[in-house]
């Protein structure tokens, strides 16, 4: 997370004939992001100020640790951002910034439904919610479970994916995606 804080600005690198769908401009996460800078850096000052009266050294490692935190959720917003949903001709990647990763060939989707129509899957165990704030708008079901990777080498089997777009006409209007919605897009 730290690479994308201080070293990482430039645009997201899309492969040719892949269209891009970004999934944090129009959920919560950016309310959630300037929030916890807030927080973060207005509490980071108040903790200092407040443990230099008991001990200095304690109060530059609490500092310290603020810092870290700021940058590693500086990081993870970069990373959401230049990590976008990508769909081409072949296959689908999920992105959840860099706490998930999934890319998933096509022929291996079995429907992509509404959310709303397929509550009772987001339930088992072998499902993945990959919004990065607020609540998935469609999900994808696959025919068998596939490997996804997470932050710090954690690696999981699912099948089912909850994923929210920023534009949800535009994905569903997606040719190579049609045939997979249970109802026809709005």
């Amino acid at each position: 997370m730290l690479y994308y804080a201080f070293l990482f600005w430039r645009k997201p690198f899309i492969e040719r004939d892949t269209i891009a769908f970004s999934y944090h401009k129009t959920n919560e996460y950016i309310a959630i992001f300037i929030g916890l800078m807030v927080l973060f850096i207005g509490e980071s000052i108040a903790v200092h100020y407040f443990l230099v009266t008991i001990d200095n050294k304690v109060a530059w490692i609490a500092t310290l640790a603020s810092i870290y935190t700021v940058l590693w959720i500086c990081g993870d917003f970069q990373a959401i951002r230049l990590n976008p949903i990508t769909i081409s001709q072949e296959k689908i990647a999920l992105n959840a910034g860099k706490r998930w990763r999934v890319v998933i060939n096509r022929e291996m989707i079995e429907e992509i439904l509404d959310i709303n129509k397929a509550e009772r899957l987001t339930k088992r165990k072998d499902y993945l919610d990959m919004t990065v704030a607020g609540e998935p708008s469609l999900l994808i079901a696959l025919k068998e479970p596939v490997k996804v990777k997470g932050l710090f080498g954690i690696k999981r089997s699912c099948k089912y994916f909850g994923i929210f777009v920023d534009d949800l006409a535009a994905f569903k209007s997606q040719d190579c995606l049609l045939a997979f919605f249970s109802i026809a897009p709005k």
